[in-house]
């Protein structure tokens, strides 16, 4: 072997190696392993290193605040546009910062200076019941950070969380058990529980991954089985649920990192300005029901009136509009 040939197989070993400690630093929650940074390092000895497991392997029912509408101002990425996700366009999502986190019940405060890996993410649409619907909802990771502003960290092949479902009709195609549907506000007016058709979760078919994507991921979303269905307008806030997997690896995170400020502040959209909206007429009861023409305010924890022209629906979710799509 030539010199030159030498120090060119050398620099190529020596780049598969650092790209290697990136992987091990993602999976560390941040941290690059010291034996990356010894010139003794070697292929088996870094093979061998063992990055940091799951403090804590979570799953629950999270928020996704949504808008209505986006028309004579740029939209969003910090809420879900659901008229371009129910007409099957791609929308993005972009978790800014922690206190976004929090508020939308996806961590508690002692996560905060936690690495936050998302294991499984199924995506469940609000919409009034109908006959039997047939919902595929793709989420996609990109732009990979594990906190706002710090590094991108590659992901390969792309994480892609499907879940395909139906509402209103349970049958033996179904994943079992069904699950409890998460826009239940009045537990003895329950909705219809969700079928799953996919039939083993999305964390199962990402263990041969090298890694998982983080929360601060940009996340594109599509979702497919409304195109064909009369558009609903919501005349309230509202938030859409997802299931998701968490893993948390503590103390991983700057304390000190600088808290991007969003483009909105991560709540659900606020009714339009002239809408005819009434003050809180009363509270739930014990079993988080509201009646007459009033639906449940989660913030609030009351039954608030729904607006003029308006009427609820889902059980008491929301309320929409009476117009036509």
């Amino acid at each position: 072997m030539t010199v030159g040939a030498f120090f060119t197989h050398e620099m190529q070993k020596w780049q598969i190696m650092d790209d290697y400690c990136d992987v091990l630093e993602y999976r560390n929650g941040g941290i690059r392993p010291a034996i990356c940074k010894e010139l003794s390092a070697d292929f088996p000895s870094l093979l061998a290193y063992k990055p940091k497991e799951c403090d804590s392997d979570v799953e629950k029912i999270v928020d996704i605040p949504a808008q209505e509408n986006t028309s004579g101002r740029k939209p969003d990425t910090s809420a879900i546009y659901l008229g371009d996700l129910i007409n099957g366009k791609p929308v993005t999502l972009q978790v800014p910062n922690t206190d976004w986190l929090i508020k939308n019940k996806w961590i508690t405060e002692k996560d905060v200076n936690s690495a936050i890996f998302v294991k499984n993410f199924e995506l469940f649409i609000p919409a009034q019941h109908r006959p039997t619907r047939k919902i595929r909802t793709e989420v996609t990771a990109s732009i990979n950070r594990l906190y706002p502003g710090g590094p991108i960290y590659g992901i390969k092949p792309s994480a892609v969380f499907v879940t395909e479902y139906e509402v209103g009709k349970a049958d033996l195609g179904c994943r079992l058990p069904l699950i409890e549907n998460p826009y239940t506000t009045c537990k003895y007016r329950k909705l219809p529980k969700i079928c799953e058709k996919t039939q083993s979760n999305n964390a199962d078919n990402f263990q041969t991954m090298t890694k998982y994507p983080s929360v601060f991921a940009r996340w594109s979303i599509q979702a497919f089985g409304y195109e064909k269905h009369k558009k609903e307008e919501y005349a309230t806030p509202f938030a859409i649920k997802a299931k998701v997997q968490l893993c948390k690896i503590r103390d991983r995170i700057p304390a000190t990192y600088e808290k991007p400020i969003a483009e909105g502040d991560g709540s659900a959209a606020e009714p339009d300005e002239d809408a005819d909206t009434k003050d809180e007429v009363s509270s739930p009861d014990t079993w988080g029901c509201c009646y007459e023409n009033t639906y449940f305010n989660a913030t609030a924890n009351a039954c608030n009136e729904c607006p003029s022209n308006s009427n609820k629906g889902m059980g008491g979710y929301a309320c929409f509009f009476q117009r036509e799509a």
